[in-house]
């Protein structure tokens, strides 16, 4: 069963667009948005059965690589999913990594409108090495 079914999508509460550049340089386009936890769509009972306090969309362009379909973000209390189509292929490693850090930073900026998101603190997924 596929979890975004996308002609059932209601409006988002709020969305951004940012510009990701890959360290190969590629330069992705990424628009972050915010649903509703409560609605009765897919995506809402997904969110619910993951006990999460949050959930949206991320729609990548841009790259060869890109996903085909918005992919499903979840955060519970201490933790980020990233779902995504029923045989789409996996998000890149260094793609959720920095889908993880600009979501952080989508939750800085629309915390006015949604405060529930200002208390969220997503860690790094993986350690960075700076040597």
């Amino acid at each position: 069963m596929s979890i975004i079914d996308v002609a059932s999508l209601s409006p988002p509460f709020a969305c951004r667009d940012y510009e990701l550049v890959l360290s190969d340089g590629s330069l992705l386009g990424v628009t972050i948005s915010l649903c509703d936890l409560e609605a009765n769509t897919a995506v809402g009972r997904f969110a619910r059965a993951h006990h999460a306090v949050a959930c949206g969309f991320v729609a990548v362009t841009g790259g060869p690589d890109s996903p085909e379909h918005p992919i499903v973000w979840v955060v519970d209390a201490s933790s980020l999913i990233l779902a995504t189509e029923e045989g789409e292929r996996p998000v890149s490693s260094e793609l959720e990594v920095l889908i993880g850090e600009y979501l952080g930073l989508f939750f800085v900026q629309i915390a006015p409108y949604a405060p529930e998101l200002g208390d969220i603190q997503l860690a790094p997924v993986h350690v960075a090495n700076d040597n």
